[in-house]
């Protein structure tokens, strides 16, 4: 009995000693990058949605760059918030006026998977394996979130009107982790066929040059 309770104790340690080389060896701030990344795509392609399909925004620059922040925001059930409750509905609304309504509810999630998929191309682990999955979502959802927050306080109008920040603070984590790991879940069954083709080649080339 003491000998299987030792052998169980090496073997998760063994584990957790190999859990902790692989999460020292995965390139976090490279998937920081791509949530910041994909939260900007996702900004520029609701410019785009209301380029094709809205009315344009009044007011002058700064106000339009505000308003597709507000809508960008709303794209993921986040409300625009007032110390006036009358000024603005919390309750989430497709944008008056577009030409596919609750399109652009797909903004980010696309952006998300999107970036979670390139990124792990970029990265190319050998195999499937879940915690580069995991980890790709958890990585993109810090840099999301950070740029998610920063952008509370920077589209703001009239100093009253933002986007709601504990909405923002459960939105940004939740679709992120999501959405970068189902684009990693992904991407990795069609790599992990490139490295066999790849290693078949290699077997098929040294076999030749010995014959």
């Amino acid at each position: 009995m003491a000998q299987r309770d030792v052998t169980d104790g090496d073997a998760s340690g063994g584990a957790a000693d190999g859990l902790r080389a692989r999460a020292e060896a995965f390139p976090w701030p490279v998937g920081l990058a791509a949530g910041v990344g994909a939260f900007i795509v996702g900004y520029l392609a609701v410019v785009g949605y209301m380029l094709v399909g809205i009315a344009p925004l009044q007011g002058g620059i700064v106000d339009r760059l505000v308003g597709v922040g507000f809508i960008f925001y709303n794209a993921h059930t986040i409300p625009v918030v007032s110390a006036d409750p009358t000024v603005i509905s919390r309750i989430p609304n497709p944008v008056s006026g577009a030409a596919i309504p609750w399109a652009y509810y797909g903004i980010p999630v696309v952006a998300l998977t999107v970036a979670g998929g390139l990124f792990t191309y970029w990265y190319r682990p050998p195999e499937q394996d879940a915690f580069v999955a995991v980890a790709t979502g958890a990585a993109m959802t810090i840099g999301y979130l950070l740029l998610a927050l920063v952008g509370t306080f920077a589209f703001t109008q009239f100093g009253v009107l933002y986007p709601d920040r504990l909405w923002t603070l459960g939105a940004a984590l939740a679709y992120p982790l999501v959405c970068g790991t189902l684009g990693s879940i992904v991407a990795q069954p069609s790599l992990a066929g490139e490295t066999e083709n790849e290693a078949g080649t290699e077997r098929s080339g040294g076999e030749g040059g010995d014959g």
